[in-house]
């Protein structure tokens, strides 16, 4: 039995006492407790024991039988709630007019139980209190919960229905409306369909949880709490191990340069079924959303020629059920970029053999000259003033239209850096640059000079004629050769054969000069940035 004292009935009356006018009249006091006198000297106080269900409202108890003689006011005293463990009684009031008692029960805090009610009655001569005046019977809810599954087993990404809730009616008619409402410690994630009693579990729930469902019945008779109705086990959360091409060995890490291909082998993917992916890129790779590719399969696809920057990055995936349910995946493997530049070739042309030889002759295969006019040869020459290289010699001032060629094998490159030297030296006075155009080509095919004549269209040029950059002095003469520089994306080329074409031709066909000066290839020099496999860690 849990009872509880509501009133304090405490009178205070100050007796003043007179004192000299030098003491303070306020000093001392005597408390007044008001007596408790018989309820019979007062007259007679009737209530009406009381039935009801909990209903959300404020209930009222009937007004009481009042034949008390002399003006007086309503308090309550105890209330006894019969064998419950944690009553709210601060619901509980007295009119203190009337004698009727409300028991607001708007947030459904009313349990079920006999409530056992003392009231006071205040007047001029104390207080009388009629003991145990009403008995207020609070009956359960009418109602039971039929729960379809009482212990479920789910994925942790599935979107499924758990149990069914229904009410039973026990009411006999009373009954008019119930409605079911759920919690637990997924609220977000588990919920009930208001229409069906459908308890669903709505989005994923990591970390292979077991938690209950509890349910409250909140009807026209009152509110009805059933406690841990449902036990739910969450299973284990889904994981994916991306493998290297061999199916078994883990994959960690790919190396590669920012122009490779690669495409990973098929994840292996755990606890879920997955009917697409989305593949998570860093900051870094975000312009690269188009060649770096994911499939059907889990398969991560990089595009060849992709450009993509040095660095390390790691990659993530995102996989999705057919009902667009998603586990996203962090980390899952990285990507080593790095750019390697080697040397494709160093000809420093300083080798003693072949004086005077055309570059053909001197180099079977790899050099070439293409006379389309006349009065114009290229010829390796050694030790001029200790220059060596292939020198064009006062080529014909009227008719010259010389061209010679490199070609280099570029297989398994993106880019190659050229650079070459250059030696210019003056005959008669006269200067080379004044008279002779100069032009640096390259192409990917020598047809047209090899056919007699040259087409424009067939070569990019890298200097041409009356470019600024060319150098029109003869220092390089008794000092050091010009260098000239330049970036070639090879990968742009059809073919594997990258031709350097350098060409000599005059600048006035009329000219009544002389033939003069002389023009050097002094050395080559390429470098490249290789484009390599890509390999697994």
């Amino acid at each position: 039995m849990k009872a509880i004292k509501l009133v304090m009935y405490v009178m205070i009356a100050s007796v003043s006492i007179l004192f000299s006018c030098d003491d303070n009249p306020y000093d001392t006091f005597e408390e007044y407790t008001p007596a408790v006198i018989d309820p019979a000297q007062v007259g007679l106080l009737t209530y009406t024991d009381t039935t009801s269900f909990p209903v959300q409202d404020v209930i009222y108890l009937p007004v009481p039988l009042d034949e008390i003689d002399r003006s007086h006011r309503f308090v309550l005293d105890t209330i006894k709630a019969e064998g419950q463990a944690a009553p709210v009684l601060n619901i509980f009031s007295v009119d203190s007019r009337t004698g009727v008692i409300e028991i607001d029960n708007s947030n459904g805090q009313l349990t079920p139980g006999e409530y056992v009610i003392s009231v006071g009655v205040t007047s001029g001569d104390g207080v009388a209190i009629f003991e145990d005046a009403v008995t207020m019977t609070v009956l359960d809810v009418p109602v039971d919960l039929n729960v379809a599954n009482k212990t479920v087993n789910v994925g942790a990404l599935d979107v499924s229905t758990l149990s069914n809730l229904t009410v039973v009616d026990n009411s006999g008619g009373t009954l008019t409306s119930s409605s079911i409402t759920i919690s637990s410690n997924y609220t977000a994630e588990i919920q009930i369909d208001s229409n069906t009693g459908d308890v669903e579990k709505v989005a994923t729930i990591l970390g292979s949880p077991t938690f209950n469902i509890s349910a409250t019945v909140q009807t026209n008779l009152g509110t009805k709490v059933f406690n841990d109705v449902i036990t739910v086990t969450v299973g284990a959360a889904p994981t994916i191990n991306y493998v290297q091409q061999d199916g078994v060995t883990a994959l960690a890490n790919v190396k590669l340069s920012p122009w490779s291909s690669y495409t990973t082998h098929a994840p292996v993917l755990d606890g879920m079924t997955a009917a697409s992916f989305d593949v998570i890129l860093p900051a870094e790779l975000s312009a690269f959303s188009s060649e770096i590719t994911i499939n059907s399969s889990g398969q991560v696809d990089i595009a060849a020629d992709a450009s993509l920057p040095d660095g390390t990055f790691s990659i993530g995936v995102i996989a999705k059920t057919v009902a667009s349910v998603e586990a996203s995946f962090a980390d899952v493997f990285s990507i080593e970029v790095e750019t390697v530049i080697e040397s494709v070739l160093n000809e420093q042309l300083n080798e003693e053999e072949n004086d005077a030889a055309t570059p053909e002759v001197a180099y079977p295969g790899e050099w070439q000259q293409y006379n389309n006019g006349s009065g114009a040869t290229w010829k390796k020459k050694n030790g001029a003033n200790s220059h060596y290289g292939f020198r064009m010699f006062k080529p014909s001032v009227t008719a010259a239209d010389a061209s010679m060629t490199r070609a280099i094998d570029v297989t398994g490159y993106k880019s190659v850096n050229v650079t070459f030297g250059e030696i210019l030296n003056n005959s008669n006075s006269l200067k080379f640059w004044e008279h002779y155009y100069r032009e640096w080509l390259y192409g990917d095919n020598v047809t047209d000079i090899a056919g007699g004549t040259f087409n424009a269209s067939n070569w990019t040029t890298i200097l041409d004629a009356n470019h600024a950059d060319w150098v029109d002095t003869n220092e390089s003469w008794n000092g050091s050769s010009n260098e000239y520089s330049t970036e070639i994306d090879v990968s742009q080329l059809s073919g594997s054969t990258l031709y350097l074409h350098w060409r000599v031709t005059p600048q006035n066909t009329s000219s009544a000069e002389v033939d003069n000066g002389q023009w050097w290839v002094d050395f080559l020099v390429i470098s490249g940035a290789k484009v390599y496999e890509a390999t697994e860690e």
